[in-house]
């Protein structure tokens, strides 16, 4: 009887245990650029979906950053958007994350 037991369990352990979706991970989005700005933040994954942004950090190597903020556009993309000022010059950026079938994609404009 206890054989029967461990053998049933031991199979829908097997049949159901595909179902189960533990491909979580923390991925880090970086980017720089030269001589302008750079900026970084954490995301947290579980599956195609982005479940917690952290670590938002943004410097700027001339002018200022006076906002940054971030989005979440679509359950597998974030935004994070930087105002920074350069003398009498005023730039919008956003630096974008997307995760797709189990690959992040970095954008920035």
């Amino acid at each position: 009887m206890k054989t029967l037991f461990v053998t049933m369990v031991t199979c829908l352990a097997i049949l159901f245990g595909g179902m189960a979706n533990a491909d979580a991970a923390t991925l880090n989005v970086v980017h720089h650029s030269a001589l302008s700005w750079s900026a970084n933040y954490k995301i947290e994954t579980s599956g195609d979906k982005i479940k917690k942004v952290s670590n938002v950090k943004a410097s700027s190597r001339i002018g200022k950053i006076t906002r940054q903020y971030v989005t979440q556009d679509s359950s597998n993309k974030v935004t994070l958007h930087i105002t920074r000022v350069v003398g009498p010059a005023t730039y919008h950026v956003r630096l974008s994350a997307r995760v797709s079938k189990g690959k992040l994609y970095v954008t920035f404009s």
